[in-house]
C-alpha cells in the first residue's frame, strides 16, 4: 500500500515534469520559429528544412538538460567502497542513466540502464524509470523483486516501441556480498586482480517489452561474493559499441582486458583510463551514443 502511494505521488509529480518540459520546448522551437524579413525571401522547402533542424536542436538541448540533472551529483561516500561515475552524452541525446539507491539494512543499488530512442521521449521515460526505482527501493533490496515491479508499472504507460534496458547491483558493506539482476543490459565487468576476469550476465530482457510473466520467467538472480581490491565496472553500450573508423567496435573483451591492467589503480583512474581508451580507439571518430561507466573497488 506505501508504495502504491508513493508511486501515485511520483506520477503526479511526473506529469507536472512533463507539462514543463513540453512548454520549455514549446518555447524553444517558438522562438527558433521567427524569421527575420530577409528569411522570408528563402524557398518555403529550405526554410522549413532549417526549422526542422532547429526545432530538433532545440528538443535535444532540453533532453540533454534534463538528462543532467537526473545524475547524482556525487557517489556515495560508503565504508569499504570506492566508487567513480560518469555519464558523457552524445550530441544526439540517447536516455542513459547511472544512479545510487539507499536500500534498506544499509545495502547500496546501483544502477545503470538505457531508454530506447533518443530527444524528449528518451529522457521521459528514463525520468519514470528514475522514480519507480527509487518508490519501489523504499521497501525491498532485492533487485529481482525490484525490477519485476518497475517493470509491470512501465508496460502500463510505455509504448511499445520503447523499453529500457537496466542493470541493478545490490552491495551489502557489510558482508561485501553483491546481489544483482539484468534487465536485457550490457553484463557488468567484474575484475579479481590475479584471479578471474569475467562478465555478470544473468538472464533477463528489458523492462516495459512484457507484462509480466515472459519477464518474470526470463529474469535471473544472481550473487558474487566480494573481495577486497575486487572492481565491478557498469556500463552502457555507447563504450562497447564504441566504433572506430574502420567500423570496428570496442567491445567486451577489450574492456576486460583493460580491466585486467587497473588492479593496483584506484575507481577514479580505473575509470579515467577507460574513457581516455575508448577515446583512443574512437581516434577522430566521434560518439554515436551516450558513454556511461561506473566503477567500484572494493576496500
Amino acid at each position: 500500500l506505501q508504495v502504491r502511494e508513493n508511486l501515485d505521488l511520483f506520477m503526479n509529480s511526473l506529469y507536472e515534469a512533463i507539462i514543463l518540459v513540453v512548454i520549455v520546448s514549446l518555447i524553444g522551437v517558438w522562438k527558433f520559429r521567427e524569421v527575420s524579413e530577409e528569411e522570408t525571401a528563402v524557398p518555403l522547402q529550405l526554410l522549413e528544412t532549417r526549422d526542422e533542424r532547429e526545432r530538433l536542436k532545440a528538443e535535444f538541448s532540453v533532453a540533454q538538460r534534463a538528462q543532467q540533472q537526473m545524475l547524482p551529483d556525487a557517489p556515495p561516500q560508503i565504508p569499504g567502497l570506492e566508487i567513480a561515475a560518469i555519464c558523457l552524452p552524445s550530441k544526439e541525446v540517447g536516455g542513459d542513466l547511472y544512479d545510487f539507491l539507499p536500500l534498506p539494512d544499509g545495502k547500496l543499488g546501483i544502477v545503470v540502464a538505457d531508454v530506447s530512442g533518443k530527444g524528449v521521449p528518451a529522457s521521459l521515460y528514463m525520468t519514470l524509470t528514475k522514480g519507480l526505482l527509487e518508490s519501489v527501493s523504499e521497501t525491498t533490496s532485492d533487485p529481482g523483486e525490484i525490477l519485476r515491479e518497475v517493470n509491470r508499472h512501465l508496460y502500463e504507460v510505455c509504448r511499445r516501441k520503447m523499453f529500457v534496458t537496466l542493470f541493478l547491483g545490490v552491495i551489502d558493506p557489510v558482508t561485501k556480498r553483491l546481489i544483482y539482476a539484468r534487465a536485457g543490459h550490457n553484463p557488468t565487468v567484474f575484475r579479481r586482480p590475479f584471479g578471474e576476469t569475467k562478465l555478470l550476465s544473468a538472464g533477463g530482457i528489458g523492462l516495459g517489452l512484457n507484462r509480466g510473466k515472459i519477464f518474470d520467467q526470463s529474469l535471473k538472480v544472481e550473487t558474487v561474493q566480494l573481495a577486497a581490491n575486487d572492481k565491478l565496472f557498469f556500463y552502457s553500450d555507447g563504450i562497447t559499441e564504441a566504433m572506430n573508423l574502420k567500423n570496428e567496435e570496442y567491445g567486451e573483451e577489450r574492456l576486460m582486458s583493460l580491466a585486467e591492467h587497473l588492479d593496483s589503480v584506484g575507481a577514479s583512474a580505473a575509470r579515467d583510463s577507460v574513457l581516455s581508451d575508448v577515446k583512443e580507439f574512437l581516434g577522430s571518430n566521434q560518439p554515436q551514443d551516450d558513454q556511461t561507466l561506473v566503477v567500484v573497488k572494493v576496500a
